[in-house]
């Protein structure tokens, strides 16, 4: 028999379960920073304070990268947790959850549950707040917040078996969910052999060629190595123009509107497409003049937080509509009897031309490219209907290892969501097999 619980997402429960509030159960405490600019409150061999970095993708923590001092935790008041103690991130990551393994503490990030009564399963409250992640989303979204407080996790209306039940509950999703990580594991592994492939397979084509068995001759660069034979090497500054834009986010009255075509986009998109979501944003008419994009436009990410995200590049595919190069950007066009824009393109995603870009990168917590730097990368430089050549192979071969990629990144969403429901559907009391009912 079962009864309506007059909670949408829950539905109907067992007559014999009872509705509650996570507040009337379990003790909530919110974490705390100590003073980041006093070393005095910071000690690798202290208590280990969890911050969310430590917790993404993981379901049980037992490290962390900062330790606390006993005066840190006593001056800011911080909550020291016990193994078993649930963390839920309430800003950034908003939902995840992840059990304590060790005695810690946490930052402001994250809320301390723990149960409160010997009658609640801390493991079946574990998934519990795992299945009340999209109720929560719903809420934090429905209020244009990006965050949760305690209070309203504490509010979250949570069902309470008997703890046999919630027991066999957990001990069904322990064992269930295990297999289903397991597949998402090998989904992930399969996409991370396919981007060694790519990326092997786009240095071997842009610095040997296509043709194994064509003759070699020595580069008279010792980090180049050999190249085939009626290959050159030179810099980029001999081959294509290079700007460097200085276009940015603002609108100016006066000037003319633009699409602007940001950071974000050439860092995320490897081919840059008018349906593209592009910012709206002003530019002078030398700025429209110098730097509007056209078809085969090669775009570089200049600047970045990381010498590892410098030179990321994207091609510009098919006509833009009035899209504008923004800041932090650079700008580089092939000259058309020597260099094919794709090849160039694909030259830059070899791991020989990244490096070179990451070390010519000048910084301390921010880094940047000079143009300079960038006129300055040495080519490898094939024929120009070679270029040609392995531009083609490169498009058709990289397409069909994406495609792979994307069904998998699609079975891992579906496997995801296989999860999600069957965390909710059990705690719920849906599967009476969970339950340990006949």
């Amino acid at each position: 028999m079962t009864y309506d619980s007059h909670v949408e997402w829950i539905g109907e429960i067992p007559e014999e379960w009872l509705v509650s509030r996570i507040k009337v159960l379990a003790a909530l405490a919110a974490g705390g920073t100590p003073k980041v600019d006093d070393e005095s409150f910071w000690d690798e061999e202290g208590l280990p304070w969890i911050a969310i970095g430590d917790m993404s993708s993981r379901t049980w923590v037992d490290s962390a990268e900062r330790g606390v001092t006993p005066l840190g935790v006593r001056s800011k008041s911080l909550p020291v947790g016990i193994p078993g103690t649930i963390l839920f991130a309430m800003y950034a990551s908003v939902g995840e959850v992840a059990v304590l393994g060790i005695p810690a503490t946490w930052n402001q990030a994250i809320l301390g549950i723990t149960p409160v009564t010997p009658n609640l399963h801390h493991t079946f409250l574990m998934y519990w707040l795992v299945a009340s992640k999209r109720s929560l989303e719903r809420l934090y979204r429905s209020n244009t917040q990006s965050n949760l407080n305690a209070e309203q996790v504490g509010n979250l209306p949570i069902l309470s078996p008997a703890l046999a039940e919630q027991r066999a509950i957990a001990d069904f999703l322990d064992r269930e969910t295990s297999r289903i990580d397991t597949l998402i594991v090998k989904r992930q592994r399969i996409i991370g052999l396919l981007d060694e492939k790519r990326s092997a397979l786009i240095s071997q084509a842009v610095t040997k060629g296509l043709d194994p068995t064509a003759p070699m001759r020595d580069s008279g660069i010792e980090w180049i190595g050999e190249i085939p034979e009626g290959w050159d090497v030179n810099r980029l500054r001999f081959h294509a123009t290079i700007k460097v834009s200085n276009v940015d986010k603002k609108t100016i009255e006066g000037e003319f509107p633009v699409r602007l075509c940001n950071y974000t986009d050439v860092y995320y998109q490897e081919r840059i497409t008018d349906d593209l979501e592009f910012m709206v944003a002003t530019a002078t008419p030398s700025q429209k003049q110098q730097f509007t994009l056209v078809s085969g436009d090669v775009l570089l990410t200049k600047d970045s937080e990381t010498a590892e995200d410098i030179g990321v590049s994207a091609l510009v595919v098919g006509p833009l509509r009035n899209v504008v190069l923004g800041y932090h950007l650079a700008l580089l066009r092939g000259y058309p009897d020597n260099l094919e824009n794709r090849f160039l393109h694909w030259q830059l995603k070899a791991t020989i031309a990244k490096d070179q870009l990451s070390l010519s990168a000048t910084g301390v917590t921010r880094f940047g490219l000079r143009q300079e730097s960038i006129a300055s990368l040495q080519l490898i430089l094939p024929p120009l209907t070679q270029q040609h050549a392995i531009a083609d192979f490169l498009d058709r071969e990289t397409s069909r290892i994406d495609q792979l990629k994307s069904l998998n990144l699609h079975q891992i969403e579906l496997l995801k969501e296989k999860r999600q429901a069957l965390i909710t559907a059990a705690v719920t009391g849906k599967i009476p097999e969970a339950r340990g009912v006949a």
